[in-house]
């Protein structure tokens, strides 16, 4: 297997390390921000957001609101179709406004507690669809899928982000990295990115795909909560096999050994979820969450 080859040659400090990145997946939320909650009964935990915006929020949408000390927007009697139209407008003015800074004019699905227990091509039924942008904004759990990529001889091969990306720019991920859009399944979300970013087709061969499971992350990044439920893979690759951007999102991969990938990320060369995918993929326990 080849990602036996990689942990073979990974010293025990550096798999602590990794160790220990795992532990620490999940910030704490900001001690003066709040948490919104989709219906009366405050079962679903929504999002996470800095107290003014929960005012604006209260102010466009209707049924938002501050009530028995939650802040909740109950939409039990209302539609699909009309909770995403009124959230879904509420957000292109606070684009049009500048005060949320990124449009991608990408749809995506919010499902309570973001939970991916179902099979690769069974699709969750979600709660909300909106922009992508629009979960960090409102703080919202995304789902996204991560592939490492292992070579024969025990190299890990990475891509380098474009200096162009607004999160985490000329930094090194996985092979490929992305969000799953609405109404994807993960087998399709896993086939879209390994066509998009490595020109890699899905393989045949389930020998070659593992599935290592998933870990939730959540950082602040300036007036934004990032949180994000990764789904973790590893793939061997075929003796010689080399990627190749398609989308623009990679400026260029590189093959490592686990020496030098884990120095690179402790000089702060990867991102977060890089590093995190990583040590999932090499069978490191996640914490609960």
């Amino acid at each position: 297997m080849s990602r036996d080859a990689f942990l073979a040659n990974l010293a025990p400090a550096d798999a602590h390390w990794l160790q220990d990145q795992l532990a620490g997946a999940q910030d704490p939320m900001p001690s003066d921000w709040a948490i919104w909650y989709i219906n009366s009964d405050c079962r679903h935990a929504a999002g996470c957001v800095p107290p003014s915006r929960l005012e604006q929020l209260a102010a466009a949408l209707p049924k938002f609101q501050y009530l028995d000390g939650f802040w909740t927007w109950d939409i039990a009697r209302h539609t699909q179709v009309w909770s995403n139209a009124n959230l879904q407008a509420w957000l292109q003015h606070e684009y049009a406004s500048a005060r949320m800074k990124e449009w991608r004019g990408e749809m995506q699905d919010w499902i309570p507690n973001a939970t991916l227990d179902e099979p690769p091509n069974q699709l969750a039924s979600p709660t909300l669809t909106i922009e992508r942008c629009g979960f960090r904004y409102l703080g919202l759990r995304s789902r996204a899928v991560h592939v490492n990529g292992f070579t024969s001889d025990g190299r890990v091969v990475v891509g380098l982000r474009s200096k162009l990306k607004s999160q985490d720019p000329g930094l090194f991920d996985n092979l490929t990295a992305g969000g799953i859009s609405a109404a994807e399944t993960i087998e399709e979300a896993l086939r879209r990115e390994l066509h998009e970013e490595a020109s890699i087709a899905y393989p045949a061969d389930p020998h070659s795909l593992h599935w290592l499971g998933q870990i939730h992350t959540c950082k602040q990044d300036g007036q934004v909560w990032h949180s994000e439920t990764l789904v973790v893979c590893n793939l061997s690759l075929v003796d010689g096999q080399t990627p190749t951007n398609r989308d623009g999102e990679v400026q260029q991969f590189a093959w490592m050994t686990a020496p030098e990938a884990v120095e690179r990320m402790r000089q702060g060369q990867f991102t977060r979820d890089g590093i995190i995918s990583l040590a999932i993929g090499l069978g490191f326990a996640a914490p609960n969450g």
